[in-house]
C-alpha cells in the first residue's frame, strides 16, 4: 500500500473506533444511539420492589404466598394527593390485587408482590362494617410523624375470617401485620380511608411486635 493512504486509513479506523466507543459509552449510561449521534432516552422507571427484599411465610395457613417484608413508607411511596394522601402512582407495590373478595388472590401482579408483612405499626380501635361483616382498622407508624402519608386502611372481609385463622387486634398495640395490597379508587377523598386508596385487604393475620 502507498503510505500516502496510510493516513486516510488511519483516520477511517479512528472514527469507526470513536463511534463505537460512542455506542459502548451509550450502552452503560442509559442512552440510544442515531449514527454517531447520542439521544439521551428518559429516565427508566422505578423497579419498585427490590429483588433482595426479605420474605417470611404466612401466619395464616389459609395463604400459601410469602410475605415481601415492607414498611409503611414504602408501601404508600412520597407522592402526596390535593388531599394530602397517598397517590396510586407512588404506590411502592403497584398495582395490587385486581379483587379483594377473592378467597385465592395472587402471589404477584405484573410482577410485583402482592402480599406483604409490615413490622412495628401501630393499630387504632378496630370496627366492623355493619354493610358487609368487614373489619377494618388504621394503622401508623410511631416512628414517624402522624399525617395521611403515615396512616393506612387495613380491612378484612367476612369470607376470610369465615374460615379462621384471623383475629382483631387490640388498640394502641404495636404489631406487625400480613396482607394483601389493594387499591380501592372509591376512597380517595375519604378522610377515615387517609385520602387515599391504598390498603390491605385483606390483612390476614397479626402479632405484637417484638
Amino acid at each position: 500500500m502507498p503510505l500516502h493512504g496510510v493516513p486516510h486509513l488511519l483516520r477511517r479506523r479512528s472514527a469507526r473506533a470513536g463511534a463505537a466507543l460512542v455506542v459502548a459509552a451509550a450502552a452503560l449510561s442509559g442512552c440510544a444511539t442515531d449514527g454517531d449521534r447520542v439521544q439521551l432516552l428518559p429516565a427508566a422507571p422505578d423497579p419498585g420492589v427490590s429483588a433482595a427484599a426479605a420474605t417470611t411465610p404466612s401466619w395464616n395457613g389459609h395463604v400459601s404466598c410469602s410475605a415481601t417484608v415492607t414498611t409503611l413508607a414504602q408501601l404508600l411511596g412520597s407522592q402526596k394527593s390535593s388531599k394530602g394522601g397517598a397517590t396510586f402512582a407512588g404506590g411502592g407495590f403497584r398495582p395490587g390485587i385486581p379483587d379483594k373478595r377473592t378467597l385465592t388472590p395472587p402471589c404477584s401482579a405484573d410482577g410485583v408482590p402482592t402480599f406483604v408483612e409490615m413490622r412495628r405499626v401501630v393499630v387504632a380501635p378496630c370496627e366492623k362494617l355493619n354493610k358487609d361483616g368487614d373489619w377494618t382498622c388504621t394503622v401508623r407508624d410511631p416512628a414517624r410523624p402522624d399525617s395521611p402519608m403515615n396512616r393506612m386502611h387495613i380491612e378484612t372481609g367476612s369470607n376470610v375470617r369465615a374460615r379462621g385463622g384471623w383475629s382483631v387486634p387490640p388498640a394502641k398495640t404495636l404489631i406487625d401485620v400480613q396482607g394483601f395490597v389493594f387499591w380501592d379508587p372509591g376512597h380517595t377523598g375519604s378522610s377515615w380511608h387517609n385520602y387515599s386508596g391504598w390498603e390491605l385487604h385483606s390483612f390476614t393475620a397479626w402479632r405484637r411486635s417484638s
